[in-house]
């Protein structure tokens, strides 16, 4: 019962890091189901990768070494603020 109470807590209160859910998430049907994620394409038609096809003034980027492989890929990561802009 501890256990349950402190993750519950920690999810609604979950400090200086980490986004607060609402108290009522676990009756979500978003908790229960969540969304399957997105498929992941390779590389665009024109030969890009999706860093450089959204980023048209390709601000911040930095071609990845060839001689490292890759361990963690972001996909569309975006940060929406609560008056709806992103």
């Amino acid at each position: 019962l501890y256990q349950v109470l402190a993750w519950y807590i920690e999810k609604v209160f979950p400090g200086s890091l980490g986004l607060p859910q609402p108290w009522y998430f676990p009756v979500l049907p978003s908790f229960w189901f969540p969304k399957a994620p997105l498929p992941v394409e390779e590389h665009s038609i024109q030969g890009q990768t999706p860093e450089q096809s959204d980023n048209a003034k390709l601000e911040c980027f930095e071609h990845a070494p060839m001689h490292l492989e890759t361990s963690v890929k972001l996909r569309q990561l975006t940060k929406k603020f609560r008056n709806g802009k992103r």
